[in-house]
């Protein structure tokens, strides 16, 4: 993967013609248009124009059965419109979860969901933040018994890591790989943003030492953020 400080020097001259391109994309004849409006496409908090692309490109590669996103905002508009798209065009939709620590959020990305008429294919759950322990490092994350009883092992196809937040904890998403290895299938599709920030580097690093076997083909995409995608093969025992 490209080195964190290679965004920092090209972001204004490549990365930023490239995201005001794709959210023209976006805007004008890509399918999503129907959902996503222009303060989506300029929130720098949000998911880049150029990551939603990728998103939406690998799910009509991977055709989920079950997605399940950590931090909810503008993927899970992406993720419920693609499972009514799905339902619309007779193919099964996916189950949809989308875990977040703060109610607040939960509450203003479900209004939104119901005011495009989503609310159906999204199942919101809230996740308080607890101090973990992982592969050596101490941080928080989101607390795993939210899953309990919610998501099955070995259902999930397809996976976005996107929280917890950075701004309190750089290394706050360390913990998200282990806390969702369990409910993913062999083949499975993980997706981080975030890339060119270091504790997301950190993330994968640790995640390489601690699955060694199971994180295949793990690539990048050039956006103003970073954003990687690897497959998980749990048929491999992690050490």
């Amino acid at each position: 993967m490209v080195p964190a400080s290679y965004w920092q020097r090209v972001s204004d001259q490549v990365f930023a013609p490239s995201e005001r391109a794709a959210a023209r994309v976006l805007a004008q004849e890509h399918p999503l248009k129907a959902v996503l409006n222009q303060g989506d496409l300029e929130n720098a908090a949000a998911v880049t124009p150029v990551t939603i692309i990728e998103i939406w490109r690998l799910l009509a590669a991977a055709r989920p059965r079950a997605i399940l996103e950590l931090g909810c905002g503008v993927s899970t508009v992406i993720f419920s419109y693609y499972a009514s798209e799905c339902a619309r065009a007779g193919r099964p939709a996916p189950t949809v979860h989308s875990i977040e620590h703060s109610p607040e959020w939960i509450g203003i990305v479900a209004q939104r969901l119901a005011a495009l008429g989503l609310s159906s294919h999204v199942t919101m759950i809230e996740a308080p933040l607890k101090k973990v322990h992982v592969a050596g490092i101490d941080t928080e994350c989101y607390d795993p018994a939210a899953l309990a009883g919610r998501v099955t092992d070995a259902s999930v196809d397809f996976c976005l890591i996107d929280g917890p937040p950075a701004i309190q904890d750089p290394l706050s998403r360390v913990g998200c790989l282990p806390m969702v290895a369990r409910c993913l299938t062999a083949g499975a599709t993980v997706l981080l943003d975030n890339t060119a920030r270091d504790g997301e580097r950190q993330a994968i690093a640790a995640w390489r030492r601690m699955y060694p076997s199971q994180l295949e083909h793990v690539s990048g995409a050039f956006t103003s953020s970073g954003f990687a995608s690897f497959v998980w093969d749990g048929h491999r025992a992690s050490n």
